[in-house]
């Protein structure tokens, strides 16, 4: 129950304090923990992409990178596709981040191999 509720906080967290805010990352990170220890790995994707993007948002792009690492491995682990496709693109931005243009370059060269235009049009914002 309590991992629900701080899924559904994650977006009022962010409207009130941005993704950047002190808030929003204990919340999140409280989110994986909970997802670790019930063993939750459909609601983890969600909660490291808000890690993530808090990392990114505040300019630590090593925890960015490690973190979608993690769910670029997780992602494969699963042969999930579309999670691979977004796991890439997150290494791959958190790799620009760093300056690290070689391996970003690989990682939206992979996602875009990844993608599928007829499935995946609706996840293109994501």
């Amino acid at each position: 129950m309590e991992l629900d509720i701080r899924i559904d906080l994650g977006v009022p967290l962010t409207g009130v304090g941005g993704y950047t805010a002190p808030q929003f990352l204990a919340n999140t990170t409280r989110a994986v923990t909970l997802c670790e220890r019930i063993g939750d790995s459909t609601r983890l994707y969600p909660v490291l992409w808000g890690r993530i993007t808090h990392h990114f948002s505040t300019g630590d792009m090593p925890s960015a990178l490690q973190l979608a690492r993690r769910f670029l491995a997780g992602a494969e682990r699963q042969g999930d596709r579309q999670l691979q496709m977004v796991g890439e693109r997150l290494c791959g931005l958190s790799s620009f981040g760093l300056g690290e243009l070689i391996a970003a370059r690989r990682h939206f060269d992979r996602a875009l191999e990844l993608y599928d235009r007829a499935r995946d049009l609706p996840l293109a914002n994501i």
